[in-house]
Formats: C-alpha cells, sequence, structure tokens
C-alpha cells in the first residue's frame, strides 16, 4: 500500500510538472528541455521502483528519486518561465525607454513596472531563502510567473500602438524641421535679395 501512494503522488508530481512544462513551452519552444529531461529521469526510476525484480528497499529509493526529479522538472519549468519573461519585459523596458508614448497606450505603464520589480525582488529573496527546499520556491513564485506572463502580454499588445504613435510623432517632428529649413532658406533668399537691391 506504501508503495502505491508514494507512486500516486509521483503521478501527480508528474502532472504538475507537464502542466508547468507545457506553459513554459507556451512562452517559447526552447525553454523547457531540461525540464523534459527532468521527467525522462523520473520515468527511468518510476521503471525501475515498479519492476518486480526490485526490492522494496531499492523500490522506495527509486521512488524518491523520481519524485526528486519531478519536483526538479516543476522548479526548472518555473524558474526558465520567469527569466524568460523578465528578459521579455525588459527588452520592451528597453525598446521604449525613450519614448513619450508609452503613458498615452499604457496608463499604468508605472504600476506596471512596480509590479515587476517587486516581482524581480520576491523572487531573488525566495530563491536565495530556498536554495535546498525547490518545492518552496516553486509554490511561492507560481503567483508571480502568472503576474509576469500578463505583464509580457500587456506589453506586447501594446507595442503596434506605440509604434503607430512614435511614427507619427517622428513625421511631424520632420514636417517641422523642414519647415524651420524651409523658413530660414526663405529669409536667406529674401536678405540676399535685399542686399542685391541695395549694392547693385
Amino acid at each position: 500500500m506504501l508503495k502505491q501512494q508514494l507512486l500516486d503522488k509521483i503521478v501527480l508530481l508528474f502532472e504538475k510538472a507537464e502542466i508547468s512544462i507545457k506553459k513554459a513551452e507556451q512562452l517559447s519552444s526552447n525553454l523547457s528541455i531540461p525540464s523534459i529531461n527532468e521527467l525522462r529521469y523520473a520515468g527511468y526510476h518510476i521503471i525501475k521502483a515498479i519492476s518486480v525484480t526490485q526490492s522494496v528497499a531499492i523500490s522506495e529509493k527509486e521512488m524518491a528519486m523520481a519524485e526528486k526529479h519531478c519536483k526538479r522538472a516543476i522548479y526548472d519549468a518555473t524558474e526558465i518561465g520567469i527569466i524568460y519573461l523578465l528578459e521579455s519585459i525588459e527588452i520592451f523596458q528597453k525598446d521604449y525607454s525613450t519614448s513619450t508614448n508609452i503613458i498615452p497606450v499604457l496608463s499604468d505603464y508605472v504600476d506596471l513596472c512596480k509590479q515587476v520589480e517587486n516581482a524581480k525582488n520576491f523572487i531573488a529573496n525566495i530563491k536565495n531563502n530556498n536554495h535546498n527546499n525547490r518545492d518552496q520556491y516553486y509554490e511561492e513564485c507560481a503567483p508571480y510567473y502568472e503576474e509576469l506572463n500578463k505583464i509580457k502580454q500587456t506589453l506586447t499588445c501594446a507595442r503596434p500602438e506605440i509604434n503607430k504613435l512614435n511614427d507619427s510623432e517622428r513625421k511631424k517632428t520632420r514636417i517641422v524641421i523642414l519647415q524651420i529649413v524651409i523658413s530660414i532658406l526663405a529669409i536667406i533668399i529674401i536678405l540676399f535679395i535685399g542686399l542685391a537691391k541695395i549694392f547693385y
């Protein structure tokens, strides 16, 4: 019975790991490879544990290894997803660091940036404080993963509108510069004509 309870626990962890991996893959298909390897190792240990040729002690050891790999897969998928989200948000911030058109499109942009900073600080502290307890790290970071994903989606959706405003602003600036240049040239021509009349 104990063996079945352990196996049921590992199956739940395996399913949880698969969900975490799928979430990471939705962000980018290249993110979850370490997690997939962990699940492969978990599967290997599960097969060894349920083998009829194994003693009870070996089976329990294999189950413990399978559980460890499932937890590691969850942790890896969550961590790599958070890193990807933070990097994506940082790229947005760099791309529009000089734009004056963020607030007209995203009136809550400052609040979003504060949320990102709070998430960064929390995640850094949690990781340092739970270095040996990955399960705890995952559980506490999961809400921040979801929050950062929503922020990233919001910023991604805002890009086209900000770009339109930036383009419009650049066109207006070019028109103003052209008008100034034309005005200066007109003044120079008028002065030149006036001076020509005086001297000729």
